[in-house]
């Protein structure tokens, strides 16, 4: 009986386990004055925010990439473009996302989330 017991609660803790770790995120802040010049997909792809949620993204584990901008036309306009290129890097449309609000005026903020 005691070893059923042990095995339910290993069992019960993984699962937690695993629950906690599909709700883990990445976050990376990506600041006005680090966005290029001439804009193109090397040079969007050559910032290392980017390049660390591309390189976390699994469209199998049903990852979201959340874009955070700023308000106002300026800020949609910088966060479409990025969306844009992250489709443009293979990023299928039903994992991005954009949502106002990135907590400051100057930055764009990714949150790459494993909703597994």
């Amino acid at each position: 009986m005691k070893q059923i017991v042990s095995i339910i609660v290993t069992l019960c803790l993984l699962l937690m386990a695993r629950s906690a770790l599909a709700m883990e995120s990445e976050e990376q802040i990506i600041r006005r004055s680090e966005w290029p010049t001439y804009v193109n997909g090397s040079s969007v792809s050559a910032l290392p925010q980017v390049r660390r949620i591309l390189g976390q993204f699994d469209e199998n584990d049903r990852m979201n990439i959340i874009i955070h901008y700023p308000g106002g036309e300026q800020g949609t306009a910088w966060a479409r473009q990025l969306y844009d290129w992250f489709i443009s890097y293979g990023v299928p449309i039903r994992y991005l996302k954009m949502e106002l609000g990135s907590g400051a005026a100057d930055q764009l903020r990714l949150v790459l989330v494993n909703r597994g």
